[in-house]
């Protein structure tokens, strides 16, 4: 299909000015691609954008319109990790729950970062500050994390290892 080769090649053009830093401009191409081809690769792709640029609630709203059409365990992974990201950033206890269990359930090795965020939300901070402490140095790393989370959450996970 034409329309999904053209969405795929500017899925790729986004990623170029993403590492060129231009950011607004891969946004721009992020949202054309899914305009043209709306599938779960491309709402995703955006949805992770919006997130790590901060945007949580249309990340939000994104991934859980995503969710509704995923049809892969390897897409509910993905999509489970963002919606339960976003949550945390938007601070929604509830939902953030909800995708807490179903990315547990799916994921044998969470993550033990997102795990550190999401008992921080609940209010178990000292579990948070624990589980913190035990994490790989590198997945504590500034590009690791600049390339998972969002500011809010990197700014979280920072003042979690204090």
């Amino acid at each position: 299909n034409k329309l999904s080769t053209f969405a795929s090649l500017l899925l790729g053009e986004a990623r170029k000015k993403k590492r060129e830093g231009l950011i607004d401009e891969a946004e721009a191409l992020l949202k054309i691609a899914n305009d043209l081809e709306y599938n779960i690769k491309t709402s995703f792709t955006l949805a992770e954008h919006f997130y790590l640029t901060g945007k949580a609630k249309k990340a939000n709203e994104l991934v859980n319109t995503s969710l509704e059409n995923s049809d892969s365990k390897s897409w509910d992974l993905k999509l489970y990790e963002l919606a339960l990201k976003t949550a945390i950033d938007i601070k929604n206890k509830d939902e953030a729950k909800i995708r807490y269990e179903a990315y547990k359930q799916i994921n044998a090795i969470p993550n033990p970062v997102l795990d550190a965020l999401y008992f921080n939300l609940t209010g178990d901070s000292d579990r948070a500050k624990e589980v913190i402490s035990e994490v790989n140095a590198l997945l504590l790393s500034k590009q690791y994390l600049k390339n998972k989370f969002s500011p809010k959450s990197i700014n979280e996970i920072n003042r979690l290892k204090q």
